[in-house]
């Protein structure tokens, strides 16, 4: 039996909050009071929530493979030691669930430790009692007990519901930019009248891999001191992350889309990448991470490619917007709102950035 955690009574460190394995000898341990408490879920009660949540989620998966991808990415290196399950339960019953992603996020040269939260889920038969926002309650108490900075999630639904414990929405517009081959041809001849000294010529365009963790990390975390904040990338994160995108795109019913990558002069301190994805007539960009002549070149290669594809639409997350292009329109976002609860009051003014820096890989 997997062991759980009641919030009052644990004393552990929070860094390794990862599903402990069986015969650890720790036992469930039964509870003498009536009222609901927050416990870290075991493998029975995790098994049960992914029952129930499955047609509501599923990413285009069979129910097999959904239960064995929730899984396997806690089995992942950087999931066994930052992704955790957490419950509200009453006796047996789970009455709320979520999940807890432990982040890093930089600002100014500082860490800044961040409870992400994702996947919060009530089951039909507990709905209507504020079930949900209790179990939220109970996540922020445990995060300002262990020391995390902030409370952040990525929100589907209007917003003022986060609101009512604590939350404050983050900008979240998608940048859209419509293509033509003229506007593509001009496009491309202002890039390379104002930064002739790019140099591309060591650029490749493929499927991301796994082999490409080691220079995207070196390329992020040279980029990422000149941005208000964003998320700290470890190798272990990046793997997570790709391995997850990879699972989808060979799995899913839904023909979820390969990832691909521009890489720029990878193995020099100049170089750069672009990440991103093709629909059928558009291509969604992920991230552009270099200087500004790297970016300025990268943009120019990503637009050539746009037109040998008979791409219509370039889109974004407002945090990749090339503000240095015309024609960038920028339209709120319905989906996946960031919102944040600062417990460091050095994270206040972090909602009223605009445009919010975070990039689309980093949502939970």
């Amino acid at each position: 039996m997997w062991s759980i955690i009641n919030v009052p009574d644990h004393n552990r460190d929070m860094t390794n909050t990862s599903l402990e394995k069986p015969g650890n000898g720790c036992d469930i341990q039964p509870s003498s009071r009536q009222d609901p408490v927050l416990v870290r879920a075991n493998y029975a009660m995790i098994a049960g929530i992914l029952r129930e949540n499955f047609s509501q989620w599923t990413p285009g998966l069979k129910q097999g493979q959904y239960y064995h991808y929730q899984r396997w990415q806690c089995a992942l290196p950087w999931g066994r030691r930052n992704l955790s399950y957490w419950a509200y339960t009453l006796e047996d019953d789970v009455l709320s669930s979520c999940k807890l992603y432990e982040m890093v996020y930089r600002s100014k040269s500082i860490d800044y430790k961040i409870a992400g939260i994702g996947a919060v889920f009530t089951a039909e038969r507990n709905r209507g009692h504020g079930w949900a926002l209790r179990l939220l309650e109970k996540m922020i108490a445990l995060s300002r007990e262990q020391g995390f900075d902030g409370v952040m999630l990525n929100s589907d639904i209007d917003p003022a519901y986060y609101e009512r414990v604590g939350f404050s929405v983050l900008s979240s517009r998608d940048f859209t930019i419509r293509l033509s081959e003229d506007y593509v041809k001009r496009t491309v001849q202002d890039l390379d009248r104002r930064f002739s000294s790019a140099r591309d010529e060591y650029s490749t365009i493929r499927d991301v891999t796994l082999k490409d963790v080691d220079a995207m990390v070196r390329h992020h975390r040279r980029w990422l001191p000149h941005r208000p904040y964003g998320v700290s990338r470890s190798e272990e994160y990046w793997a997570f992350k790709l391995s997850r995108e990879m699972y989808l795109h060979k799995n899913s019913a839904l023909a979820w889309p390969k990832q691909e990558i521009i890489a720029l002069n990878f193995d020099k301190h100049n170089g750069g990448y672009a990440l991103f994805e093709q629909g059928s007539k558009s291509i969604r960009v992920l991230e552009m991470i270099g200087s500004e002549e790297t970016c300025h070149s990268l943009w120019g290669q990503l637009l050539r490619l746009a037109l040998r594809r008979k791409i219509n639409v370039l889109r974004g997350w407002e945090g990749s917007a090339p503000v240095e292009l015309k024609g960038v329109q920028l339209s709120n976002r319905t989906w996946s709102r960031p919102m944040i609860l600062p417990l460091n009051e050095k994270l206040n003014d972090w909602v009223r950035l605009k445009p919010c820096p975070l990039l689309e890989l980093d949502h939970y």
